[in-house]
Order: C-alpha cells, then structure tokens, then sequence
C-alpha cells in the first residue's frame, strides 16, 4: 500500500487509510510517498513500517545504524527538522491539555550522536549484541550502536570478547549494563540467567559485576551474586559541583545540555529550595542560592545514599547553605511544601499524583520549576496547576538527539 504521511508524533508519521482508520508509519517522514507494510493493528489505528521510499522528503538523512528503529528512530533526519518537530509536539501536547503557547525553541547542546552515559545491550543465542523487533519480542542482531559515549561501546565490546571465551553458554546472556563519566570510566553489570559462574573468567575486567536473574511465581527478580572487580561508582561535575552516584543511580544521561536546563533553573530559583523526586541531589545541589535551606525529598534507597553523600560534601564546601536529605515517597511528604521559596518537581513519566497537585494549591509555593522528560503528562499537571499559577516560561531542551523524546522545563509563579 502506498500512502502520503501527513505529519510526526512520537510513534512515527501519520497517515490516514482508505477505510479512514490512521496508521503511524515508523521510518517515515512528513510529505514522503511510502510503501508500508503493517506490523500490529489495533482497533482505532495500526502502526506500520516504511517498506520502500517512493519520494524522499529533503529532511531525510541515511541513519547511522543498522537497526536504528529499535535504538533511534528519528536518525533519518536533518538535525534543524528535528528541532522544529520536536517544538511542534512540545505546542500540540500543552494545547492537548488546553494551555495554549507560543512556539519553544528547544535548546541542544554536545553531539547528536555517541552522548549517551549508560546504555544497556541485550544478547542474541549466539553472543552478539542484540535488540528488540517491534511486536514479536525476538532478540534480532545488531551491529552498531552510534548513542552510547565511545568509552561504552568500547567496554562492552571488551566484555563480549571475554564472554566469548568464557564457559557462560550465550542462551544464558540476557543483558549488559554499561554506564561512563566524563574521564571515560566505566561501571559495568552483566545480567545472566544461571548461576555458573567462575571468577577468573573476568579478572581482566575491571568495575565489573555479574547479577543472575531468578524466576519466582511468573515474576523476573535480580540480585547481585558477584563483584569481580573494582567499584561500580563514578564521580562528574555539575556546574563545576562533583557528585558521586552508582551504576543503579539516576543520573541524566546526557550530561552536556543537562548543564544548560540546570544554569536556567539556577537563575530562576527563589528562596529555600524544596526538590522532589532528586534522585542523587544533582538538581538541588546544583541551583540552590547561597544562604538558603534546601530539602532532598527521594524515594529510592540507592538514590537516597548518593543524595547524602553529595549532601555532606556541599555543606562542607558551602558553610551557610543547609542541605538535607528525606527518604520518602513525594506523596507522603507534602508536609515539607512550604509557601515561601521554591519547589523543585522532576517526577517519573507518570507525572504527578492528584495528591501532590491538591497540596501544592493549598500550601502555594512562591515558585514552581517543573522538569519533565513527557510533556503530555507535565502539561495535564500545569493545566491543573494553572487555577492558583501564572506561567513564566516553557523551555524545551533536546536531552535526546535522534529519539522522539523531549525534556522540558516550566517555571511557573503564583498569582
């Protein structure tokens, strides 16, 4: 079937079908003539792929790898189109939610390609890397991986080698997770599905762990059962601020035009600093003005002890800054909201609880910065937000290069 897209979304350019029913087709850009093939349908649409292109657009670009719809899908086109589809979403999912905005410039920084920190490779059944084929859930080979940093694909390449020596059978490799700092260090954790394993297979692999999954009652559980070598903590500064965090930690992953959203959320803090969901501390830690108290509000134990960690270190290079640390669920710790100051919002891709949006119109912060990798639900939020706030600005940034992903910040005020 040939069919003319008519515009992007993050599944992939839309199209509509003889029976009127749309289809997104994955590998395709706006204004292209395209044969498609379908691999799901569903009631109210289908989702195909770009079989044969029959007319290029002029954006379109050749992709850098070989199963990119897997990895990357948007390397098929020019970085400044990329830019702007990213902009157009960013308006259609706040007028989605009744907020009606003038086009964002969406910001970006470093390299488009190779600024991943962390990456996870999966394994086929005959040790090479491997990823998902859309709908069937097969493990296909793949043969590059052009987002991860140089320092990772090196580490995982070493580590494939020494897997290919090892007595692991490779119907027992299930994943690798790799992830590198700034000097090029590297922390690595590979996944496995038995317990065979003999240490001296990878002493030549340094911050290496082994974890063996186990399965109980239809559930996939993983537990360390070997540290071979070295740690699995890394140290990278932030605004020229070091802080510490484990392979485990969430850390953004693109270091680069993280800087950039952290310098404008600096200048727009006021006051005492309340952040939730601060993950190790690199936004609080990273903005709160000199003099005032800042609450890391976390619920993840991992991210709680790098959130100390880098706590203690701040108050002792920053005597009259006060920065403390809460292990708790941000629904549960409404009680530290407070009216003067700032309250710092960075929630999972769910968005945020009716609860937690309910206390904030009580307790009314002088000011809200809300950091969001899914606008959709960042701009439900901000529509109910809007009753007591006014909003400032919407700055979009491009964490993502090559993805349809989109991170973006709103500085909301009081009325």
């Amino acid at each position: 079937m040939q069919l003319k897209p008519e515009r992007m979304t993050n599944i992939g350019a839309v199209s509509t079908l003889p029976s009127g029913k749309k289809v997104f087709i994955r590998g395709a850009l706006p204004d292209e003539e395209v044969e498609i093939e379908t691999i799901e349908e569903h009631s109210r649409y289908n989702i195909a792929v770009a079989s044969k292109i029959l007319k290029r657009s002029p954006y379109r670009t050749e992709p850098k790898d070989d199963r990119y719809l897997a990895t990357s899908p948007w390397q098929i086109m020019d970085f400044k189109y990329e830019l702007e589809l990213k902009s157009a979403l960013l308006k259609e999912a706040f007028f989605l939610a009744g907020i009606e905005i003038d086009d964002v410039i969406i910001k970006s920084a470093g390299s488009q390609y190779f600024y991943r920190n962390k990456y996870n490779y999966l394994f086929t059944k005959n040790y090479n890397f491997a990823v998902i084929a859309r709908k069937s859930n097969l493990r296909i080979k793949a043969d590059t991986f052009s987002l991860p940093k140089k320092s990772i694909n090196d580490t995982a390449v070493q580590i494939l080698d020494v897997l290919r020596r090892s007595d692991i059978p490779p119907q027992d490799l299930d994943s690798l997770l790799v992830r590198t700092n700034d000097a090029g260090q590297t922390v690595s954790r590979l996944y496995i599905t038995s317990k065979r394993i003999v240490q001296s297979q990878f002493k030549e692999l340094n911050n290496f762990e082994i974890c063996c999954l186990a399965q109980s009652n239809k559930k996939q559980h993983r537990h360390s059962q070997l540290l071979v070598n070295g740690t699995l903590e890394l140290k990278d500064m932030l605004l020229g601020r070091e802080f510490s965090y484990s392979i485990d930690s969430f850390f953004q992953i693109n270091k680069d035009i993280y800087e950039h959203a952290l310098s404008d959320m600096k200048i727009a803090v006021l006051g005492d600093v309340v952040d939730m969901y601060s993950g190790v501390g690199t936004i609080g830690l990273s903005v709160v003005p000199s003099r005032k108290k800042l609450k890391l509000i976390e619920i993840d134990a991992k991210n709680v002890k790098y959130a100390m960690k880098n706590a203690r270190k701040y108050n002792m290079c920053v005597h009259d800054t006060c920065a403390s640390t809460i292990a708790s669920d941000a629904s549960k710790a409404l009680k530290y909201i407070v009216r003067d100051g700032t309250l710092i919002l960075d929630p999972p891709r769910a968005g945020l609880s009716r609860t937690l949006v309910n206390q904030i119109l009580e307790q009314l912060p002088d000011r809200i910065l809300y950091l969001s990798c899914n606008p959709p639900t960042q701009a439900r939020d901000v529509a109910l937000l809007q009753e007591q706030y006014k909003i400032l600005d919407i700055i979009g940034y491009n964490f993502f290069p090559k993805t349809p992903h989109i991170e973006c910040l709103v500085i909301l005020d009081r009325k």
